[in-house]
């Protein structure tokens, strides 16, 4: 959710009845829903840069093909809330980005196969902290924001950074 309140959506699966992979964007004020991106296999997790001109989406690629492209891209977000670009950002290995998190820094943190990556603003692996399991999902919390939760198959782990995370609107 953007602080005007503007919401976007991902939809990974074209299965019926739902409507085909895309990224969608929910107005607050006319509760009207548009595609803002379509051209997506499989969009999943989705984090706003800390002043919201960058929006990060995770491609989880389509499930059903023995290699799906699963990356991070990124996309502008103009003045009036459409997206432009959508370019690659960074590629997770292993594993792939299904949850992410940014930092007020601007650095995205990104759940991976073998643990959390930390991406720097520019796309660069600022580094990791590995974890036992597959990681899904993943926010900052606490009064400070500064202590990350970490959703790893049956298990919540935390730790504490020196980074602070994006408040939400």
């Amino acid at each position: 959710m953007r602080s005007t309140g503007s919401r976007t959506i991902t939809r990974a699966s074209d299965r019926p009845p739902s409507s085909p992979p895309a990224l969608y964007r929910l107005d607050p004020g006319t509760g009207e829903i548009a595609v803002a991106a379509s051209d997506f296999a499989g969009p999943n997790g989705l984090a706003f840069s800390p002043d919201e001109s960058r929006l990060y989406v995770a491609e989880t690629g389509d499930q059903t093909r023995p290699d799906p492209e699963q990356l991070i891209r990124v996309f502008d977000v103009g003045p009036d809330n459409r997206l432009s670009g959508g370019e690659a950002f960074h590629k997770i290995s292993p594993g792939f980005c299904d949850g992410m998190t940014v930092d007020e820094d601007g650095n995205i943190w990104s759940s991976a196969g073998d643990g959390v990556h930390c991406i720097a603003p520019d796309g660069h692996l600022m580094g990791k902290i590995r974890t036992p399991r597959h990681v899904a999902n993943l926010t900052f919390g606490e009064v400070r924001r500064n202590r990350l939760f970490i959703g790893a198959s049956d298990t919540l782990l935390a730790i504490f950074l020196d980074r602070r995370g994006v408040p939400f609107p």
